[in-house]
């Protein structure tokens, strides 16, 4: 949306800023830079057309959630724009149909938490491109813990308290709410990278403009190499495929499968996982 796409930065600073929940703050930002900036960032406002926007919108069909939400987020940017008196008409993301949501249950099983888990380790220790250790705690935390995606990448350290084995989360999508520990979890954090002066578990490693550290935003190509590698067959591992598997779906997995992680049958469940034998699969 062009030099005068300032709007993004105006957007961001007089509405996501000051008027949305602190939780909302970082998947509205993240929307933005993975979906709309780079689309419509070198466009001026005024020549967006609905065309522009619905095809935009159809090419994220494959993550047709994500793709409503990005279709809103867009449509009330537009609408702030038309307020401030760069745009006139009527709003190119009126009208837009939405995708259909379907609820879907996707359980990842042991053979899929092992594989996925021995991608991470694999991918932290690649030597062409090695996966960022505060991806890898993310997606592990994911899987430990049942948190919500971006509920794991805003995450604080002041949150955490590992001598209680809980997480406080001031705010999110269901207001504030304690997150309970595995000793699973409370061992990776433990061990956890940080960087001082950083107060994000999942710290970026590009810093903002004003030096400051930033929490990763879109780790979306981090997760699809480890779909990719933990999918890739090997007669020595389970044959499994998870490039269906989305973030989202990790949650249920601490609940389905580590309720009971201190049991021989759930120790699969530890990250990064070793293989075990003699194992029945629950």
């Amino acid at each position: 949306m062009g030099s005068e796409m300032c709007i993004r930065d105006r957007f961001d600073k007089e509405h996501i800023a000051v008027r949305l929940r602190p939780k909302t703050v970082g998947p509205y930002r993240r929307l933005i830079e993975t979906h709309i900036r780079p689309k419509f960032g070198s466009v001026p406002v005024a020549a967006v057309s609905r065309a522009d926007v619905a095809k935009w919108h159809h090419a994220m069909q494959k993550t047709p959630v994500e793709a409503n939400r990005a279709l809103m987020l867009l449509h009330k940017i537009f609408s702030m724009a038309e307020l401030w008196g760069l745009r006139d008409g009527t709003n190119p993301a009126h009208g837009v149909p939405k995708f259909k949501e379907t609820p879907r249950e996707r359980y990842l099983n042991a053979d899929e938490l092992y594989r996925i888990g021995k991608a991470i380790s694999d991918l932290q220790v690649d030597h062409e491109r090695p996966l960022s250790p505060h991806i890898a705690l993310a997606f592990r935390l994911l899987l430990l813990t049942g948190m919500r995606r971006d509920e794991v990448l805003t995450l604080k350290w002041d949150y955490i308290d590992l001598t209680a084995g809980r997480i406080d989360l001031p705010d999110s999508k269901t207001g504030p709410k304690t997150v309970a520990l595995s000793t699973a979890a409370i061992d990776l954090l433990k061990g956890a990278p940080r960087e001082e002066g950083s107060p994000w578990v999942v710290t970026s490693s590009r810093r903002s403009s004003d030096g400051a550290w930033s929490h990763v935003v879109n780790p979306a190509k981090a997760w699809q190499r480890v779909k990719e590698r933990a999918s890739t067959e090997d007669e020595k591992l389970p044959s499994v495929n998870v490039l269906d598997v989305t973030l989202h779906d990790c949650r249920p997995v601490s609940y389905t499968h580590l309720r009971a992680h201190e049991t021989p049958e759930h120790l699969v469940c530890r990250l990064p996982l070793e293989k075990k034998k003699n194992i029945n699969h629950p």
